[in-house]
Protein backbone atom coordinates (compact mmCIF):
# COMPACT_ATOMS: atom_id res chain seq x y z
CA UNK A 1 0.00 0.00 0.00
CA UNK A 2 1.37 3.19 -1.34
CA UNK A 3 0.41 6.51 1.38
CA UNK A 4 -0.33 9.52 -0.29
CA UNK A 5 2.21 11.72 2.22
CA UNK A 6 2.63 15.28 1.34
CA UNK A 7 5.53 16.48 0.30
CA UNK A 8 7.04 17.98 3.53
CA UNK A 9 6.26 14.40 5.22
CA UNK A 10 7.94 11.86 2.94
CA UNK A 11 11.28 10.73 3.99
CA UNK A 12 14.49 11.83 1.29
CA UNK A 13 15.74 8.88 -0.84
CA UNK A 14 19.20 7.54 0.05
CA UNK A 15 22.06 8.80 -2.29
CA UNK A 16 22.61 5.09 -3.14
CA UNK A 17 18.70 5.13 -4.65
CA UNK A 18 19.09 8.22 -6.20
CA UNK A 19 22.29 7.28 -8.37
CA UNK A 20 20.16 3.94 -9.23
CA UNK A 21 17.24 5.87 -9.89
CA UNK A 22 19.73 8.73 -11.71
CA UNK A 23 21.34 5.80 -13.99
CA UNK A 24 17.84 4.28 -15.19
CA UNK A 25 16.57 7.90 -16.23
CA UNK A 26 19.81 8.75 -17.81
CA UNK A 27 19.77 5.45 -19.84
CA UNK A 28 16.08 5.74 -21.08
CA UNK A 29 17.02 9.28 -21.84
CA UNK A 30 20.08 8.57 -23.90
CA UNK A 31 17.97 5.52 -25.62
CA UNK A 32 15.43 8.13 -26.65
CA UNK A 33 12.43 4.94 -25.90
CA UNK A 34 10.34 7.05 -23.54
CA UNK A 35 6.46 6.15 -24.15
CA UNK A 36 3.48 7.05 -22.35
CA UNK A 37 3.45 3.73 -20.93
CA UNK A 38 7.14 4.39 -19.17
CA UNK A 39 5.88 7.94 -17.81
CA UNK A 40 3.57 7.20 -14.62
CA UNK A 41 7.13 4.78 -13.40
CA UNK A 42 8.95 7.92 -14.66
CA UNK A 43 6.87 10.72 -12.62
CA UNK A 44 6.81 8.33 -10.11
CA UNK A 45 10.86 8.29 -10.06
CA UNK A 46 10.84 12.53 -10.70
CA UNK A 47 8.76 12.62 -7.35
CA UNK A 48 10.87 10.48 -5.06
CA UNK A 49 14.43 12.50 -6.53
CA UNK A 50 13.17 15.41 -5.72
CA UNK A 51 12.02 15.63 -2.17
CA UNK A 52 14.06 18.74 -1.00
CA UNK A 53 16.29 18.32 2.09
CA UNK A 54 15.38 19.13 5.39
CA UNK A 55 16.74 22.55 6.92
CA UNK A 56 17.91 20.66 9.92
CA UNK A 57 20.07 18.50 7.09
CA UNK A 58 21.48 21.14 5.28
CA UNK A 59 22.32 23.13 8.67
CA UNK A 60 24.18 20.13 9.33
CA UNK A 61 25.91 19.38 6.36
CA UNK A 62 27.38 23.04 5.45
CA UNK A 63 28.68 22.43 8.76
CA UNK A 64 30.10 19.62 8.31
CA UNK A 65 32.00 21.07 4.81
CA UNK A 66 33.15 24.45 6.28
CA UNK A 67 34.65 22.54 9.53
CA UNK A 68 37.05 21.26 7.20
CA UNK A 69 38.06 24.46 6.32
CA UNK A 70 39.58 27.29 8.46
CA UNK A 71 37.22 29.69 10.31
CA UNK A 72 37.99 31.93 13.56
CA UNK A 73 35.36 31.48 16.51
CA UNK A 74 32.00 33.27 15.77
CA UNK A 75 29.46 34.36 18.30
CA UNK A 76 26.45 31.59 18.12
CA UNK A 77 24.26 34.28 16.27
CA UNK A 78 26.33 34.61 13.69
CA UNK A 79 26.53 31.00 13.08
CA UNK A 80 22.69 30.91 13.46
CA UNK A 81 22.29 33.57 10.40
CA UNK A 82 25.04 31.49 8.17
CA UNK A 83 22.52 28.61 8.80
CA UNK A 84 20.13 30.16 7.76
CA UNK A 85 21.81 31.46 4.73
CA UNK A 86 22.55 27.88 3.57
CA UNK A 87 19.43 26.65 3.85
CA UNK A 88 17.92 29.23 2.64
CA UNK A 89 19.78 28.84 -0.52
CA UNK A 90 19.71 24.93 -1.04
CA UNK A 91 15.68 24.62 0.75
CA UNK A 92 14.90 23.74 -2.76
CA UNK A 93 17.31 20.73 -4.03
CA UNK A 94 17.04 17.12 -2.72
CA UNK A 95 19.49 15.62 0.12
CA UNK A 96 21.33 13.27 -2.51
CA UNK A 97 22.01 16.36 -5.09
CA UNK A 98 23.34 18.53 -2.28
CA UNK A 99 25.08 15.15 -0.98
CA UNK A 100 26.96 15.27 -4.20
CA UNK A 101 27.56 18.75 -4.66
CA UNK A 102 29.18 19.01 -1.17
CA UNK A 103 31.70 16.01 -1.95
CA UNK A 104 32.37 17.42 -5.08
CA UNK A 105 33.52 20.75 -4.02
CA UNK A 106 36.07 19.18 -1.35
CA UNK A 107 36.77 16.36 -4.22
CA UNK A 108 39.69 16.31 -6.68
CA UNK A 109 37.65 17.27 -9.70
CA UNK A 110 37.17 20.85 -8.11
CA UNK A 111 40.09 23.34 -8.80
CA UNK A 112 38.11 25.22 -6.03
CA UNK A 113 38.97 22.99 -3.62
CA UNK A 114 40.84 24.40 -1.04
CA UNK A 115 38.83 27.71 -1.00
CA UNK A 116 35.86 27.90 1.49
CA UNK A 117 32.49 27.36 -0.26
CA UNK A 118 29.17 29.92 -0.24
CA UNK A 119 25.92 28.83 -0.50
CA UNK A 120 25.83 29.54 -4.09
CA UNK A 121 28.66 27.24 -5.07
CA UNK A 122 26.93 24.41 -4.02
CA UNK A 123 23.82 25.22 -5.30
CA UNK A 124 24.85 25.35 -9.00
CA UNK A 125 26.94 22.00 -8.42
CA UNK A 126 23.43 20.55 -7.13
CA UNK A 127 21.67 21.98 -9.65
CA UNK A 128 24.30 20.29 -12.40
CA UNK A 129 23.31 17.17 -10.41
CA UNK A 130 19.91 17.65 -10.85
CA UNK A 131 20.20 18.21 -14.90
CA UNK A 132 19.22 14.04 -15.67
CA UNK A 133 15.54 14.28 -13.67
CA UNK A 134 14.73 17.67 -15.70
CA UNK A 135 15.84 16.32 -18.63
CA UNK A 136 13.45 13.31 -18.01
CA UNK A 137 10.39 15.62 -16.91
CA UNK A 138 10.91 17.12 -20.34
CA UNK A 139 10.92 13.59 -21.91
CA UNK A 140 7.84 12.69 -19.97
CA UNK A 141 6.12 15.56 -21.08
CA UNK A 142 7.10 14.91 -25.00
CA UNK A 143 6.88 11.10 -24.66
CA UNK A 144 5.23 9.34 -27.77
CA UNK A 145 2.51 7.29 -27.82
CA UNK A 146 2.91 3.63 -28.21
CA UNK A 147 1.47 2.76 -32.09
CA UNK A 148 1.26 -0.74 -31.54
CA UNK A 149 -1.22 -2.76 -29.51
CA UNK A 150 0.66 -5.02 -26.97
CA UNK A 151 -0.98 -8.10 -29.02
CA UNK A 152 0.76 -7.15 -32.27
CA UNK A 153 4.29 -8.79 -32.23
CA UNK A 154 6.84 -5.69 -32.75
CA UNK A 155 7.70 -4.82 -36.40
CA UNK A 156 11.25 -6.23 -37.61
CA UNK A 157 14.02 -4.42 -39.64
CA UNK A 158 14.09 -5.17 -43.18
CA UNK A 159 17.74 -5.32 -45.00
CA UNK A 160 17.36 -2.81 -48.22
CA UNK A 161 17.93 -5.25 -50.78
CA UNK A 162 14.63 -7.05 -49.50
CA UNK A 163 12.61 -3.74 -49.31
CA UNK A 164 13.81 -3.14 -52.51
CA UNK A 165 12.55 -5.91 -54.00
CA UNK A 166 9.13 -5.38 -52.24
CA UNK A 167 8.98 -1.91 -53.30
CA UNK A 168 9.58 -3.20 -56.88
CA UNK A 169 7.08 -5.76 -56.38
CA UNK A 170 4.50 -3.71 -55.14
CA UNK A 171 5.22 -0.68 -57.63
CA UNK A 172 6.14 -2.64 -61.04
CA UNK A 173 9.87 -2.81 -62.44
CA UNK A 174 9.55 1.06 -62.59
CA UNK A 175 12.82 2.95 -62.01
CA UNK A 176 13.04 3.47 -58.23
CA UNK A 177 15.76 4.82 -55.89
CA UNK A 178 17.96 2.55 -54.20
CA UNK A 179 17.36 2.36 -50.59
CA UNK A 180 20.93 2.01 -50.08
CA UNK A 181 21.98 5.78 -50.86
CA UNK A 182 18.65 7.22 -48.81
CA UNK A 183 19.48 5.08 -45.25
CA UNK A 184 22.55 6.03 -42.98
CA UNK A 185 24.95 3.39 -43.30
CA UNK A 186 24.42 1.78 -39.90
CA UNK A 187 20.77 1.47 -40.45
CA UNK A 188 21.23 -0.39 -43.55
CA UNK A 189 23.52 -2.96 -42.30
Amino acid sequence: MTLNLPEQHRAPITADRAAHMTASLQDLVKSQQMTTDNVPAVQRMISELTIPATRKWISGRAATTLAQYFTSPMPDAIMAEIAKDWAEELQDYPEWALQKAFRWWTGRGNQKRRQKPVPGDISERAHIELSIVRAAEIEARNARTVSRRDDEPPTERVRPEVAQAIVAEAFGSQALPTIDKRMPREAAE
